[in-house]
């Protein structure tokens, strides 16, 4: 692969881009606006054309392609899935000032990491395999904080998805990290959440653009739903110190977490969305339960604990429509057929109660801010300084922890 003459720069050898995104509700959309907007901010129209094969092998690996002019200036992008929370894989190629819209070249992407994945999933193709899939045509006004000697991007784009005939909108808060601990991130993104009401969501323009793209390819469109995030192996080296396997442990649950409070508060949930993302939330509190105590520093330990308490209350909320599911579509079925008596589900609030859905709970802004203290803990644990006394491996402690955990368990079955 040998890059066009067209690229005027590149943004050297690619990295990975620390970001959090935020859908905001129609209602704060003013709010938001006028919070971001000072006199300060730069506002940008973006127009961008999102690039992949006919048997959509860049989606399938999580990479996203486009060419996006940003006033004269065209700038090649490559995406790539990153870490599923705030991390995530970009290289950036700003091309010649141009009236006329230039050429995707994936050669541009040659020697990065993102690059790399990208020749893999195109097995060998060129440019020419490529295809137009979705636009994007948003108004962007960003400016930068600086927060406890961090620096953070605010970025408000407004505007929509385009694929065939279909459209979808387009109003999300992004708060990129451009210097500073991530902790000052999710702090920054916490304050903000509960002051406009926004919700986290992981999932990117890109994922929701080749969404668009599929049901404005089908005949009849039909909802748009993606499978339910299960559980995955929590992964970490063979002699990660205890802190490091807790930071390991509350990444792999809030993986499984999120991308489902995301179709649930997006409105595209589905029952086993809400029954993963319980799981999900089990996990999260049992690590931070069981494990909270091999943070590195007295206050993460007592911050494990806090959250831990403070995510019981979502979990129980959710906890009732998970059981309305599980009873209307198995239980009462089998019951009836049974010969049991008809069963009717829960009526419906009385006018001027509020009705608490899955989708309301996530919506809201709590749930999310919770999350981004967990992100904080597992950040701030992962950072075991070299100096600390050597503990044991992080195996031989689980091996305690279980021990005790399992100990109480058969207590509590001979109960």
């Amino acid at each position: 692969m040998r890059a066009s003459g067209q690229a005027v720069d590149t943004a050297g050898a690619g990295g990975v881009e620390v970001e959090l995104k935020f859908q905001v509700r129609e209602p704060a959309l003013a709010a938001v606006r006028r919070a971001v907007a000072t006199a300060s901010a730069e506002r940008q129209r973006l127009e961008a054309v999102y690039v992949d094969t006919d048997d959509r092998a860049l989606s399938k690996a999580g990479l996203a392609l486009r060419l996006r002019r940003e006033g004269a200036r065209w700038v090649q992008t490559l995406k790539g899935r990153g870490d599923g929370l705030a991390g995530r894989l970009e290289h950036e190629c700003p091309l010649a000032d141009s009236t006329e819209m230039p050429a995707i070249d994936p050669a541009r992407h040659e020697g990065t990491d993102v690059g790399a994945l990208l020749w893999e999933a195109l097995a060998g193709q060129g440019a020419a395999a490529l295809r137009p899939v979705y636009r994007t045509d948003v108004l962007r006004t960003k400016r930068v904080l600086r927060v406890g000697g961090a620096r953070i991007e605010l970025a408000l784009d407004e505007g929509e998805l385009r694929a065939g005939e279909l459209r979808a909108p387009v109003r999300e808060l992004e708060f990129e990290l451009l210097a500073g601990s991530p902790r000052a991130l999710a702090a920054t993104a916490a304050r903000w959440a509960l002051r406009h009401g926004l919700w986290w969501d992981v999932r990117t323009k890109s994922e929701r653009g080749f969404r668009l793209a599929r049901l404005a390819a089908e005949a009849t469109p039909g909802p748009d739903t993606v499978p339910a995030t299960g559980a995955a192996a929590v992964r970490f080296a063979v002699q990660a110190r205890p802190a490091e396997a807790l930071a390991a442990a509350v990444q792999a649950s809030l993986r499984q977490v999120l991308p489902n409070l995301a179709e649930i508060a997006g409105g595209s949930g589905q029952p086993e969305h809400l029954h993963q993302l319980r799981v999900g939330l089990r996990r999260l509190r049992t690590v931070l339960r069981l494990f909270g105590p091999w943070a590195p520093t007295a206050g993460l330990r007592e911050e494990a604990q806090r959250l831990e308490a403070a995510l019981r209350g979502p979990f129980a909320a959710l906890g009732a429509a998970r059981d309305g599911d599980v009873l209307a579509g198995g239980l009462w079925p089998r019951l009836h057929a049974a010969g049991a008596p008809p069963w009717q589900p829960p009526a419906a609030p009385a006018s001027g109660e509020s009705a608490v859905s899955p989708q309301r709970i996530l919506a809201a802004p709590e749930p999310s801010t919770l999350l981004l203290g967990c992100l904080a803990l597992a950040a701030d644990a992962a950072q075991v300084a070299p100096e600390m006394p050597l503990e044991a491996d992080a195996s031989l402690a689980a091996a305690t922890v279980l021990d005790g955990a399992w100990r109480a368990v058969r207590r509590d079955a001979r109960g």
